[in-house]
């Protein structure tokens, strides 16, 4: 019985790394960029030259934060070679994620079934910011711009949905505030409440003509009121075609 006590004892402290006072290994599998050097796996892009390069470009143009959202121009989810473009820059390869490069940082935006996965492919040039919304990459951008600063992205990437989110929360965005839900969601279909696209900030369901969808941005001030407004539209075609270069 004793030298069962002292097997488990034993067992115990190698697994949580008391073991003569020798602390439990790290996991090597993640980067560490804590440690002094910062520890990269193997598994992770070395991702130096190509950020100097995208920052070099920006500084020619005139960019001082540039988007890069994980879609092709058809709001596809499973992407051609070609148009993996935040896997080229970040070696991040989850399908749901936004990078975002200002000239001094860089982050990359997703939820929480690719955290691990992240933090394995990525190198200490990224950081990870474990929530995946518009208002929160603009909100992570914006204090490191001055007045008169330009943000860059390619219009191709992103829907009109997303559009109409920036718009909507544009007014409180300039004096530091924000709401917590979703422009506007679908109607119609199926008699369901919330319906795609459900948040107008999706990249993944493009607005169409015929399509009903909500528009209902809001103001709440904590432990006191609450404002929303709501709307509901009807998609149509342009009568104006815009052409971007």
């Amino acid at each position: 019985m004793q030298n069962s006590i002292r097997t488990l004892a034993l067992l115990l402290c190698v697994h949580y790394g008391f073991t003569a006072g020798v602390p439990k290994p790290q996991d090597t599998t993640i980067r560490d960029c804590n440690a002094n050097p910062p520890y990269i796996p193997l598994t992770a892009k070395i991702s130096t030259e190509d950020l100097n390069n995208l920052r070099h470009q920006m500084r020619q143009h005139n960019i001082s934060a540039y988007i890069i959202p994980a879609t092709d121009p058809h709001m596809g989810g499973y992407l051609a070679e070609r148009e993996r473009r935040r896997q080229w820059l970040t070696g991040f390869t989850g399908s749901s994620g936004t990078a975002a490069v200002t000239l001094t940082r860089a982050a990359v935006f997703t939820d929480s079934r690719y955290w691990i996965q992240a933090e394995r492919q990525m190198d200490c040039n990224w950081e990870l910011q474990k929530i995946l919304s518009t208002s929160e990459i603009v909100s992570w951008i914006l204090p490191q711009l001055n007045d008169g600063d330009e943000i860059g992205f390619d219009p191709f990437l992103f829907s009109i949905g997303g559009s109409i989110e920036t718009i909507a929360r544009q007014a409180l965005w300039e004096v530091g505030l924000n709401y917590g839900h979703g422009t506007g969601h679908g109607i119609g279909n199926f008699f369901a409440v919330h319906e795609w696209p459900v948040g107008l900030q999706t990249n993944n369901i493009a607005l169409q003509k015929g399509m009903f969808t909500s528009i209902e941005p809001g103001y709440y001030h904590d432990g006191h009121f609450g404002i929303r407004i709501e709307d509901i539209a009807v998609v149509v075609e342009a009568e104006t075609k815009v052409t971007c270069h």
